[in-house]
């Protein structure tokens, strides 16, 4: 892609792509599992034009705050919603708002656990509500960010709960976040269960572990 609508330099071409939509491409891209090669053509004198620089660099502040969900990432597990693009790593998804909704924000075909979720910009926690296949997250009335709100979530990987399920000792399970105040990033989780323990006089005692999967 190009910044303005020369693929070389060309002083005649003022037509600038504006940031929100080169940040916006980027996304596009990432969401969809591709790389996004944005074109700059140097001046005769091997600089780089004032008007390109500032798109540069607009991209490069958003990257600051929410490379986390470009980078090392793949395409998410939701596709064609209207003004949301997901991208996902492991343990992680990512959720970029293109257009910042009046009310809730809803998922649906979403078959993941959630364990947390938060803003890149400004790290803001959020609430959320989640049934089997709609999730609902609380959000803020302005958005952080008028490129692209970036919403971290925190997920159980579905290989470690199903291998817990399918323990035969193993009677609930309940996953919870490692820590309320986690670092951004880590994706650990501690999954407690219950199992059936067999006492010496015959009596089966409940008790619980946590296991640690990441």
């Amino acid at each position: 892609m190009t910044i303005n609508k020369t693929w070389a330099y060309n002083a005649n071409d003022r037509e600038y792509k504006s940031a929100e939509f080169l940040i916006r491409s980027l996304v596009e891209v990432a969401s969809r599992g591709g790389n996004f090669l944005l074109n700059v053509g140097p001046q005769p004198d091997g600089l780089i034009q004032p008007e390109f620089q500032q798109c540069l660099r607009a991209i490069g502040d958003w990257l600051a705050v929410n490379g986390e969900s470009i980078y090392g990432t793949t395409y998410g597990p939701v596709q064609n919603m209207k003004s949301v693009r997901t991208t996902a790593k492991r343990g992680r998804l990512f959720l970029h708002i293109f257009d910042w909704p009046s009310s809730p924000l809803e998922i649906t075909g979403l078959d993941t656990k959630m364990m947390s979720a938060h803003l890149l910009a400004g790290g803001q926690s959020l609430k959320f509500q989640q049934t089997e296949h709609r999730l609902q997250i609380d959000l803020p009335q302005q958005r952080p960010d008028p490129n692209v709100t970036v919403i971290a979530v925190r997920t159980l990987f579905k290989r470690a709960l199903a291998i817990l399920r399918h323990c035969p000792t193993i009677k609930n399970i309940t996953a919870v976040p490692k820590s309320d105040h986690g670092e951004p990033g880590d994706n650990h989780v501690q999954v407690q269960t219950s199992t059936i323990a067999a006492s010496p006089s015959g009596i089966d005692f409940p008790r619980k572990r946590a296991v640690r999967t990441h």
